[in-house]
């Protein structure tokens, strides 16, 4: 089974739009949203009009844009002098406990903030993979739970990693499990999905793939790293099966 979800909902109205037509056309299955984006209500709206907003997940944001929280605006590490997230990857091995605190505040207010605007929330991932770092995973984690969102993005054990880099991963993706958030066996991109093969035929197996929809300038879908239409990216995938949500994996995974 497989999941395809699109990252970066509420970026823009242009990623908006076409997203929703990504759904229209059947290429996706899922979308996360970035609560604290410039286009985040006319994604809500978009959704809520063509009927995809039970497919929505939450895009926790902690590297670009204006944070919901003022408290974290004083963060150096999270937020640079103009009070804008920046947030960068393995460049903190540690985070005293009233940084944390901020972060914790930050990601309620976005999870609140979709919750206000009808969003159920399916599941959650970051952007730029932020919540794959250990410290900021375990405080993703105690949020979810706190506010019953039942899945978090595992990190890519798909790609081939050097020894130490895979177990990192691995112990990452167990704490995901333990916290009862592991809701698919694998995770990986455009670009390592062909290396599945028949891992995704088994009905209790299931495989979720990032994508990131935009228009091209005839006006096509396609991705925003690959630059190739979305449609024939997907038409190659081995062995693709029926697309599922978030919110039917319950019946499937195991």
């Amino acid at each position: 089974m497989l999941i395809i979800n699109a990252d970066d909902f509420g970026y823009s109205e242009s990623v908006n739009h076409a997203i929703a037509t990504a759904f229209s056309q059947g290429l996706i299955s899922s979308t996360t949203i970035m609560a604290n984006a410039p286009a985040f209500e006319h994604a809500c709206d978009l959704a809520q009009r063509q009927g995809f907003a039970d497919k929505i997940g939450i895009h926790l944001n902690l590297t670009e844009g204006i944070p919901l929280t003022d408290d974290i605006k004083k963060s150096r590490i999270f937020c640079d002098e103009k009070g804008m997230l920046r947030f960068r990857r393995f460049k903190h091995y540690w985070l005293p406990p009233n940084e944390l605190a901020l972060l914790s505040q930050e990601i309620s207010q976005q999870i609140m903030r979709c919750r206000a605007h009808g969003l159920r929330i399916t599941h959650a991932d970051s952007h730029h993979h932020v919540h794959t770092e250990l410290f900021i995973s375990l405080t993703v984690a105690k949020a979810l739970r706190k506010f019953g969102i039942p899945y978090l993005r595992l990190t890519d054990n798909v790609r081939r990693a050097s020894l130490m880099r895979k177990a990192y991963k691995s112990n990452l993706n167990l704490m995901i499990a333990l916290h009862g958030l592991k809701g698919t066996n694998y995770f990986c991109d455009l670009y390592d999905i062909v290396a599945m093969g028949k891992q995704c035929e088994a009905d209790n197996v299931v495989v979720e793939l990032m994508v990131h929809p935009v228009f091209s300038d005839d006006g096509d879908v396609i991705d925003a790293d690959i630059k190739k239409p979305l449609s024939s990216l997907i038409s190659k995938i081995p062995h693709l099966h029926k697309l599922i949500s978030y919110g039917e994996v319950k019946e499937y995974f195991s």
